[in-house]
């Protein structure tokens, strides 16, 4: 009997530590989740101040080629 609690100790300690590090992990994945929303937020917010200041120049796609 005592042998059987004392592996349950042992387990119930791995598991602990286990879950811990699972915590600790899933925090920086958050983290670098919230950074990458940063970033792409702000070259959304540069990409369409670049569009609206270039809306007045022609699409190359809409211009004949030199040689027609």
């Amino acid at each position: 009997m005592t042998t059987d609690i004392a592996a349950m100790q042992v387990r119930l300690a791995f598991q602990e530590d286990l879950l811990e590090k699972l915590s600790m992990r899933v925090a920086d994945q958050q983290n670098e989740i919230d950074q990458l929303r940063f970033q792409l937020n702000y070259l959304n917010h540069k990409f369409k101040e670049f569009y609206d200041k270039d809306v007045g120049t022609p699409d190359l796609a809409d211009e004949k080629p030199p040689h027609y």
